[in-house]
């Protein structure tokens, strides 16, 4: 993103201050304010008509230069500054100043094993480092030396995101994301840039009967289905989705209830050493017969939950591990972790199979009509 900010003249209000003023953030005017030595220093997050830069990567020649300033761009947010600050409306522009700024999809940054690489870490895609660097790399220490750090690594972990996050969706995520920089994010609230990414078959038959989707990692995933055609009004409070959702709960509990969960990430692991391998990195024994299941985790050497998966036996020398959509990557790490050079095969056949959810105490019967046997 190309990111702008001003420095005024120096202001004879500041001249005789015996402390510095504390940075101020308006989301008024969607601007942070700080004093710069005896002036003031503005930056405007525009909340529409923001622009990108090196959309196909920042040229390795790029160092420390900077952009051409657009002062124009930012005027009704400079005006709405004056307004809060008369003191900002009164000073003089001593320059602008534009330069590029990391704004990654979901607003965080990357800190952490790089995807399918061994011992390669990333620390990058932080649009507010200044306040988030000792932090990161307190944890990013702990994690190359110890193997983990004392703290949940999801939300800034570089898994977070996979091949379908690059392109067209970190653009325009990227725009949606710096333009929302001062607005809160509701409980609920799945902003709409760049999707749809990652569909199953059932996506568009579900929408035609009222789905509304969330997106977990990439995939629309239904939440609630809409009978009424009204739309969702997010709130830190009970919304206006309560009695359709309730609806749907009631007739799971009281019936028969069918979910599309194809976001599941799915693995099959096989081989002669496949059943060694998962008791050895998961804390459960793998089941006894074919068509068994186990609930197992993952976990660090200090004993803390990486993730959940499910394993089912297809064979002694094969099994389907099912876990979160949003820990593809990382099981798929995991299960690669320690494994051993031949006798076992681990594939990712997440793209590739479905996944069907059938609740409530009238599953049987539903199966039942669909099977002949018993």
């Amino acid at each position: 993103m190309v990111h702008q900010y001003l420095v005024t003249e120096p202001l004879k209000a500041l001249e005789n201050l015996d402390f510095e003023l504390p940075v101020v953030r308006d989301p008024r005017s969607d601007s942070y304010l700080r004093q710069e030595q005896r002036g003031l220093l503005i930056g405007p997050y525009e909340t529409e008509g923001a622009e990108t830069c090196f959309a196909d990567g920042v040229p390795w020649s790029f160092d420390q230069e900077l952009l051409e300033p657009d002062i124009d761009r930012l005027m009704p947010w400079l005006e709405r500054c004056g307004e809060r600050l008369p003191l900002f409306a009164e000073a003089g522009i001593r320059r602008v100043v534009a330069g590029p700024i990391t704004h990654l999809p979901d607003g965080g940054f990357l800190l952490g094993p790089a995807p399918g690489l061994v011992n390669h870490w990333l620390a990058c895609g932080s649009s507010i480092g200044i306040s988030q660097g000792a932090g990161a790399g307190r944890y990013l220490a702990q994690w190359m030396v110890h193997g983990d750090c004392e703290i949940d690594t999801a939300p800034f972990d570089p898994r977070r995101f996979g091949p379908w996050s690059c392109g067209d969706y970190a653009r325009a995520k990227g725009i949606e994301e710096y333009q929302h920089m001062y607005a809160p994010v509701l409980p609920g609230e799945h902003r709409p840039a760049g999707r749809p990414v990652r569909t199953s078959p059932l996506y568009r038959k579900l929408t035609e009967r009222g789905a509304h989707h969330t997106e977990i990692f990439g995939w629309e995933r239904p939440t609630w289905f809409d009978h009424d055609g009204y739309r969702e009004e997010w709130s830190f409070r009970r919304n206006n989705t309560f009695t359709a959702v309730a609806a749907e709960c009631r007739a799971v509990m009281e019936g028969v209830g069918v979910m599309d969960m194809s976001s599941f990430a799915k693995f099959m692991v096989q081989g002669e050493g496949a059943r060694a391998h998962l008791e050895h990195i998961l804390a459960n024994d793998m089941p006894e017969r074919d068509g068994g299941i186990a609930l197992a985790h993952f976990l660090s050497g200090n004993g803390r939950i990486l993730g959940e998966v499910t394993v089912t036996r297809l064979a002694a020398d094969r099994y389907y591990v099912l876990g979160g959509a949003g820990s593809e990557l990382r099981d798929l790490d995991n299960l690669h972790n320690g494994a051993p050079e031949g006798g076992v095969h681990i594939e990712n056949i997440t793209d590739g199979f479905g996944v069907l959810v059938v609740a409530g105490p009238r599953s049987r019967d539903l199966l039942q009509g669909l099977c002949d046997d018993p």
